[in-house]
């Protein structure tokens, strides 16, 4: 089904997952550490904000890595 997720660390236990995400970053798939790394940069863009960002901010985020000035 195309509106089903899949969650990316598969696994039952979290050990399982954790498994995973090692098995993973060690792997260099291209989709994944790219996939890793949009998602530490908007972890770390919203942390260091304390939290206080809005949509708009994270689609200007977007929008600069989409032209590499991040």
């Amino acid at each position: 089904n195309e509106d089903e997720l899949t969650p990316i660390f598969k696994g039952e236990t979290f050990q399982d997952k954790i498994d995973e995400y090692y098995r993973l970053e060690e792997s260099g798939d291209e989709i994944y550490d790219l996939l890793a790394s949009k998602l530490s940069t908007y972890m770390s863009y919203w942390y260091y904000s304390a939290g206080a960002v809005t949509d708009e901010d994270f689609e200007g985020l977007q929008r600069d890595m989409d032209e590499g000035k991040i």
